[in-house]
């Protein structure tokens, strides 16, 4: 179904130059301060609806799979609240998630409608935007992130960087992390902007230098996603449908045994030697997921309400946890909640908040876009660079954060506008 309406542009203001700043200012804003991202996503979104205000309100007649199943979880979270451990946090969690969900479905909208004219603008954006990351990236972690702990001693009355492990009684912290998690969606359309306006040398290339800052961070969780998003976008380009196939299999797979998985794996808190191979956050998770599993067995049905993971522990449920505690050379700790306000696996979170319904809805989602993207673009760069956005994006929600952080969901948002926006002009877009 094509959404068609007048469009109104204010001056030089056209959607696609909206989304063309957003994509120039997300990398900065994403690694300087994250949360600054959710007012960007909000500003995109009301700037765009304001544009073609009347084509947004078809919206609510949209028949898309995708749509109906995102429309199916969002009431069964706000449902949730009549049986949520706080009912009140879970109805304002769900009525945010509505809203955030309403102007992500307008971005996306909107970046599926776009000129001639207002596509070569995104691509320049797009690669302004990749040069400008990438150079903040290489000059943070050459200079011990100057800018960004400029900007807190600057803005804070008291500087206190957020370290939580420690390793021979020194905090450490990835504190680039979110930003170049970002970053790691970043280039699936930029890569597609490459492999077009330069062509296939040029985008390998790229990609080569861009996973090579991304690595330099040594932040696990970017670097995984980005790996297993070139493994599905190689995939993709060789066998567009087996790779859907895969992927089907494989959300199924991981979300049927996410609850189970924790309690087969060594346990990193009396068997840490047996998990040597990994780094701390990786045993800090495990330890997390081992008490979410556990949690989840007591209300595995129906869930204990949307977000209501954060009240389940507080700071005065905060212990000490040794790892490697008889190697005293790789001996650390850390001091926290059993569960710290979530998850950190939003697979794992929705089994624990919403139970199976939860999953199963969850599950309805992930598989719609599989579909949407199998048949929505016509080139095998564009589905290739899909596969790879949707699978660093679904390795990032099941390794970090929490599910319902309105900058995170924002990032996604704004992310999947940019790959509709970045497609070939004479592709056929799934929202269409």
């Amino acid at each position: 179904m094509t959404l068609s309406s007048s469009t109104r542009h204010l001056g030089p203001i056209t959607a696609g130059r909206i989304i063309g700043i957003a994509m120039v200012l997300i990398l900065p804003i994403a690694l300087m301060a994250p949360k600054g991202i959710a007012p960007l996503f909000v500003i995109t979104a009301l700037l765009v609806i304001s544009l073609s205000f009347e084509r947004y309100r078809a919206i609510l007649n949209l028949r898309q799979p995708a749509f109906a199943a995102i429309s199916a979880f969002v009431v069964l979270a706000a449902i949730s609240s009549i049986w949520s451990l706080t009912p009140g946090e879970t109805l304002y969690s769900a009525m945010i998630l509505a809203l955030t969900c309403l102007g992500g479905l307008a971005i996306t909208i909107a970046a599926s409608n776009l000129t001639i004219e207002e596509r070569a603008f995104v691509e320049k954006s797009s690669i302004v935007g990749g040069a400008i990351g990438l150079a903040l990236i290489l000059f943070e972690y050459s200079t011990d992130g100057f800018i960004k702990q400029s900007l807190v001693e600057t803005f804070m009355t008291e500087f206190q960087p957020d370290k939580i492990y420690y390793l021979e009684d020194k905090p450490f912290s990835p504190a680039l992390s979110p930003g170049v998690t970002i970053y790691a969606f970043y280039i699936w359309p930029l890569a597609a902007v490459v492999e077009r306006r330069f062509g296939l040398l040029a985008l390998i290339l790229a990609l080569l230098g861009l996973c090579i800052a991304i690595a330099i961070g040594r932040s696990y969780t970017p670097i995984l996603a980005i790996g297993l998003g070139l493994i599905m976008a190689i995939g993709a380009l060789l066998s567009s449908r087996i790779t859907a196939i895969l992927s089907t299999a494989g959300i199924v797979i991981a979300i049927a045994a996410m609850p189970f998985f924790p309690g087969i794996l060594p346990n990193p808190n009396t068997e840490t030697l047996r998990l040597s191979y990994l780094p701390p956050s990786a045993l800090h998770r495990l330890t997390i997921w081992n008490t979410a599993s556990e949690r989840f067995k007591e209300r595995p049905w129906l869930g204990i309400g949307m977000n209501a993971t954060r009240s389940l522990y507080s700071r005065k449920d905060a212990v000490r946890r040794e790892y490697f505690a008889d190697d005293p050379d790789k001996k650390w700790y850390n001091i926290f909640e059993p569960i710290p306000l979530h998850a950190h696996n939003g697979i794992l979170q929705i089994w624990l908040e919403l139970g199976l319904i939860g999953a199963i809805a969850l599950g309805a989602i992930l598989l719609s876009l599989i579909k949407m993207i199998r048949i929505g673009f016509r080139q095998r760069i564009w589905t290739a660079s899909c596969f790879g956005l949707y699978t660093s994006a679904i390795i990032v929600f099941s390794l970090s954060f929490g599910p319902w952080q309105s900058w995170w969901q924002s990032a996604l948002w704004l992310s999947a506008g940019f790959m509709v926006a970045a497609r070939n002009g004479d592709d056929i877009d799934a929202v269409e």
